[in-house]
């Protein structure tokens, strides 16, 4: 079976993408979160085994991440939803947050090398989820903290590229936009992707072959407004 680490499979995107990578026997998940017994409540079928605990706000040397990413061998995808935010605070985060953002996106870039070397033979995907609220090109490209840390997976994912495609892997950036689990908004309520939406993009990307590059990704909803803000590529 393909093994696919995902990230933050606790709540919300990763819980999605755990769940529908979980019905398909073709895919052996491995989940992780802050709180592994969080994680087997909410997936309370799945062994010991296929559950970590990774606190990504909180340094995790290098070997930290390499052992359970080794355990993991042949690895075929990392879907990154974990983030160094807690819920209801993706655009307030305190600017005191700054070192706990700075640990997360040292622990990612850890992660990201450490799972380049765990590939098959056949090599791998690595997802790191984004946001339009780090996108230059919009007017909503301006929230503080929040902003920098997405583009800073945005940049990252550029300058570890090469690295990564010497090891037969990818690694894509998906610039998301707002979303919402179904039955959240009302019908005709367009500014957010339904949940099931952004889950099959993810899933989709992860069932791509490696060799196939896809550096970035754009999912969010056609607003005329941030259409008309949309600057030439």
């Amino acid at each position: 079976m393909t093994r696919v680490l995902v990230t933050g499979a606790n709540r919300t995107l990763g819980r999605a993408v755990a769940e529908r990578l979980i019905q398909d026997p073709s895919y052996h998940p491995i989940l992780s979160g802050r709180d592994p017994a969080r994680v087997h409540a909410v997936f309370p079928g799945l062994d010991s085994a296929s559950i970590e605990g990774l606190d990504f706000s909180k340094a995790l040397p290098t070997p930290v991440l390499k052992g359970l990413v080794c355990r993991l061998k042949p690895l075929a995808a990392v879907v990154h939803c974990a983030s160094y935010y807690g819920p209801g605070s993706l655009l307030i985060a305190p600017e005191t947050d700054l070192e706990s953002c700075l640990t997360f996106l040292g622990n990612t870039l850890r992660l990201v090398r450490s799972a380049a070397e765990a590939f098959g033979e056949e090599g791998g995907r690595i997802i790191l989820m984004g946001s339009v609220a780090a996108d230059p090109r919009t007017l909503t490209g301006r929230h503080g903290l929040y902003g920098f840390f997405k583009g800073s997976l945005r940049e990252m994912c550029r300058h570890v590229a090469k690295e990564i495609a010497r090891r037969q892997g990818t690694i894509t950036y998906v610039n998301l936009g707002s979303f919402q689990a179904e039955g959240e908004a009302g019908p005709g309520d367009r500014s957010r992707l339904p949940l099931g939406e952004v889950t099959s993009l993810v899933c989709n990307l992860v069932a791509l072959p490696p060799r196939m590059r896809v550096d970035e990704v754009d999912c969010f909803p056609l607003d005329p407004f941030r259409e008309a803000h949309l600057a030439d590529p």
